[in-house]
Formats: structure tokens, C-alpha cells, sequence
């Protein structure tokens, strides 16, 4: 595998690239990769909203994601 796509929920509230789950996305890549990579691209993926039941009532909640795609470079390819 030389390429993929890793995806992370942020809050709506927040800034994607400095969600708490981005740097994990990122240790995942960095797993995949060992020899470095390169984004290709960056940004939403996607939403998902669900009910959410509790004791005072039942409530909408939105998932937001952030995908990050990249390729593995090789040690031949780097500087």
C-alpha cells in the first residue's frame, strides 16, 4: 500500500486541523508510511447526523469529517 485516505470527526465548532483526532490520523499515516509521505489532499468528507435519546428528550447530533489522502514516498524520492 502506497496511498490512502485516513478520516477523523471534528466538532462543528472546531478547526479540523487542530482537532484532538488529527494527530492520530497523522501517527496512522506516519504508521503506513515509515519512510514519509506526501498530502495530496485535504478537507471534509462527510456528515452524519444521529438521534441521540436521553432523559430530556431525543436530540440531532452532526458528525463531522476530515479526510486527509496521501502517498508514501519512497527514500529514493526524498531530499
Amino acid at each position: 500500500l502506497d496511498r490512502g485516505v485516513v478520516q477523523y470527526r471534528y466538532s462543528s465548532f472546531e478547526n479540523p486541523r487542530l482537532a484532538p483526532l488529527r494527530t492520530e490520523a497523522l501517527a496512522r499515516i506516519d504508521r503506513m508510511c515509515p519512510r514519509g509521505y506526501r498530502v495530496i489532499r485535504e478537507g471534509q468528507t462527510r456528515a452524519r447526523q444521529r438521534i441521540v435519546e436521553g432523559i430530556g428528550g431525543a436530540e440531532v447530533v452532526t458528525e463531522q469529517w476530515w479526510g486527509i489522502r496521501f502517498r508514501c514516498t519512497s527514500r529514493e524520492q526524498q531530499p
